[in-house]
C-alpha cells in the first residue's frame, strides 16, 4: 500500500508539471473551464492536489471574473494549502486590467457578504485589502457593520487600513462604538487615519485591558504623546 501511494503521489507530480506546462503557458479566458475541470476532478484526492495548486496560480493569472469565481469556490476547500493558493490566486487581481478588477471586486464584495464560514469570510476581506483597489471600500464597509466574528472583523479592517481610504473613519468610529467585540480592533484601526486620531481619546477610560491597549496603539501610530500630562523635558537633575 505504500509502494502505491509514493506511486500516486509521483505521479501526482508529473501530471502537476505537464499540467503547469499546458495551462500556465497557455492561460487565457477560454482555459477557464478547463481549469474548473482540474479542479473538480481531483477534489478529494490528496495525491492530485499539487495539479489543483497549478490550476489555482493559472486562474490568478487569468484574472476574469469567471477565473475569480472559481478562486473563491476554493477558499472553503477541504485541503489548508488550497485554500490559501485561492487566497494568493485572488490577489493577482491587482494585475488585471480596471475593468475586469473591478467587476472581480464586485463578485468577491457579494461573495464577503453572503458566506457562512468565517474563515472564508476572513481570507476574502484579506484578498480584498491586499489587492489595493479603494472599488473594495463599499464592501468591506458594508461587511464590518454586521460581521460578529472577532476575526474577521481584524481582517476588515486591516484591510481598510491598507486602503488608506479616508471615508472608513466614521463607519470604524461607529462599530467601535456600538460592539465591544469590534472595539479594539476598530480603536486600533482608527490610528492609521488622519482623522481618527481624535476620536479614539474616547476610549482612555474603556474598561478593557485589550480596548487601552488599541488605544495606544493608535496614538503612537499618530504621532500623539502618550503620557502629556508629564513633563520630561528637563530630566531629573543632579544626583
Amino acid at each position: 500500500m505504500a509502494g502505491r501511494n509514493v506511486h500516486s503521489y509521483a505521479l501526482g507530480i508529473v501530471t502537476g508539471s505537464l499540467l503547469t506546462l499546458l495551462l500556465v503557458v497557455f492561460a487565457a479566458p477560454e482555459s477557464v473551464s478547463d481549469l474548473r475541470a482540474v479542479l473538480r476532478k481531483h477534489e478529494k484526492d490528496p495525491y492530485e492536489q499539487f495539479a489543483r495548486a497549478k490550476a489555482i496560480r493559472s486562474l490568478g493569472r487569468i484574472g476574469t471574473p469567471d477565473s475569480t469565481q472559481a478562486l473563491e469556490g476554493c477558499l472553503e476547500d477541504p485541503f489548508a494549502h488550497i485554500r490559501d493558493e485561492a487566497v494568493s490566486g485572488l490577489i493577482q487581481l491587482k494585475r488585471a486590467d480596471a475593468a475586469q478588477r473591478a467587476k472581480s471586486l464586485r463578485i468577491l464584495g457579494d461573495y464577503l457578504g453572503r458566506r457562512r464560514n468565517a474563515e472564508t469570510r476572513r481570507h476574502l476581506a484579506t484578498a480584498l485589502g491586499l489587492i489595493g483597489d479603494r472599488a473594495a471600500v463599499p464592501a468591506l464597509l458594508k461587511a464590518l457593520k454586521r460581521e460578529k466574528d472577532e476575526e474577521v472583523t481584524q481582517a476588515i479592517v486591516t484591510a481598510l487600513v491598507r486602503l488608506q481610504d479616508e471615508s472608513c473613519v466614521g463607519e470604524l468610529a461607529t462599530k467601535a462604538r456600538v460592539s465591544k467585540s469590534a472595539r479594539a480592533a476598530c480603536v486600533r484601526g482608527l490610528g492609521h487615519f488622519a482623522g481618527g486620531g481624535e476620536t479614539v481619546l474616547a476610549y482612555v477610560d474603556d474598561p478593557s485591558d485589550a480596548v487601552r491597549a488599541a488605544l495606544i496603539d493608535a496614538l503612537v501610530e499618530r504621532g500623539r504623546p502618550i503620557l502629556p500630562q508629564f513633563d520630561f523635558g528637563q530630566g531629573i537633575g543632579p544626583l
